[in-house]
């Protein structure tokens, strides 16, 4: 089975809401355009029980009778045949709606499949992204919020990392830290791990910068720990503290442009950003939301929030979510096979099932769980690993001096910061090839 686009706008003219259902593989679906009635009013942190506002949905929904179709042929479909349900929602006030808490006999989004994404608007730039897998795994970690502990998050990522290397996932880890103890305790880390490298959060007009260490790094994964904030309705911005700032010396966070974030991790290649902040996801403006401007710069795939969270439900997601991707991709390592397909969207079954529990364990009552959102670009996410070019890479670096090997072996379009930076270390430190 594919992935289902489901696709809600409100036409300019009539200001009708219309949907439309792309399911290419399954019987019966007409994909006609079908004229809704206005979206169902509901408050996701309200006291309305979040199953009576799934069924909502689902009955809002159910008006375009490809709807039902299609559900009932995913439900039908055979164990180990997942399929994404993908929202394209361009109506604003459909956008707003908690689209994780679709309840017919079960809330989707808790269940094994379908997994449940969102599809960006503006001008999307790929789909069926492919990118290459190569080991050691790189995971970039900005982790300063004013007023927040990041420890919680250190210690689990650290933790995952490490599980993931006994398992055969090797990681390089890098995390870049304004909170002082929880820096010098990844330090201290850091010290009988060479894997990891660690930075403090540069301040303002410091050099290298923030998103100069965050591009360095060249992640697979950037998880960002910070507040997300959104400016007159339509800037949306984070906010990374530093040191004096966390020490309330100053209001000096740094901050960071999503789309600039976006534009940093798609040169990266990056897979995925993790945006652990408050409304990276918040689409009730008619400004692109954080994750959106994100994926729509190149980025595959984007994880935010879609409301404010708090730092326990911070903490939670960040404990659930990492086993669980590390896991996937171990897997993947240790398949013969040289192409995989990672569905994104069920990664997150672990971590909302979590929430779920930390908040009494009744998914009707409580809304939280469904706070996570996955934006991604259409299609399917590949890895490819390049084992020839893994080899290749090796080869050139061991026939040199390290630095000269990574100089040399450098793609075409690397930041000539990057380039020069090591060519500068050579000289300084003499290096030459390997006696």
């Amino acid at each position: 089975m594919s992935d289902v686009v489901i696709h809600i706008q409100r036409l300019p003219a009539s200001q009708a809401v219309v949907c439309r259902v792309d399911a290419p593989s399954f019987r019966d679906v007409s994909s006609e355009t079908v004229e809704l009635s206005e979206p169902p009013t509901s408050d996701p942190l309200g006291p309305t029980p979040v199953r009576t506002g799934g069924e909502s949905i689902a009955a809002w929904i159910s008006q375009n009778a490809d709807i039902p179709r299609t559900l009932a042929q995913i439900e039908a479909a055979a164990e180990g045949a997942p399929t994404s349900l993908h929202f394209k929602l361009s109506d604003g006030s459909s956008r707003a709606i908690a689209w994780e808490s679709l309840y017919i006999d079960k809330f989707w989004a808790l269940d094994a499949r379908p997994s449940i994404a969102r599809l960006p608007r503006g001008q999307i730039p790929e789909s069926n992204p492919v990118r290459v897998f190569t080991l050691p795994l790189r995971v970039t970690c900005v982790l300063s919020a004013a007023g927040l502990t990041s420890e919680v998050q250190w210690e689990k990522i650290r933790a995952a990392a490490r599980d993931a290397a006994e398992s055969g996932l090797p990681i390089a880890l890098t995390v870049i830290i304004g909170e002082t103890a929880v820096r010098e305790a990844a330090e201290l880390a850091a010290t009988a791990d060479p894997t990891i490298q660690v930075f403090k959060v540069p301040s303002m007009g410091e050099t290298p910068s923030l998103i100069e260490l965050v591009e360095r790094s060249a992640p697979h994964i950037l998880h960002v720990f910070a507040h997300g904030d959104i400016q007159n309705g339509e800037s949306h911005i984070l906010r990374v503290a530093t040191v004096s700032d966390i020490r309330g010396e100053t209001d000096g966070s740094v901050v960071i442009a999503a789309d600039e974030l976006g534009e940093v991790a798609a040169r990266s290649r990056t897979w995925l950003v993790v945006l652990n902040t408050c409304r990276g996801a918040d689409s009730e403006s008619i400004a692109l939301t954080h994750a959106e401007q994100i994926v729509n710069k190149g980025v595959p795939a984007a994880i935010a929030m879609r409301t404010e969270i708090d730092l326990t439900d911070a903490d939670i997601f960040t404990a659930a979510w990492y086993p669980e991707l590390f896991t996937r991709l171990s897997a993947m390592a240790e398949a013969p096979a040289s192409t995989f397909a990672l569905p994104l969207a069920e990664t997150l079954l672990n971590a909302r099932r979590k929430l779920r529990d930390l908040h009494g364990g009744n998914p009707q009552t409580d809304v939280r769980w469904t706070v996570p959102v996955l934006y991604k670009l259409p299609g399917e996410f590949t890895l490819q690993r390049s084992i020839d070019g893994e080899a290749a890479t090796q080869a050139s670096i061991s026939g040199r001096g390290t630095l000269e090997g990574l100089v040399a072996v450098l793609p075409e379009g690397t930041p000539a910061h990057v380039v020069e930076g090591l060519e500068r270390a050579i000289l300084e430190g003499g290096e030459h090839a390997d006696p």
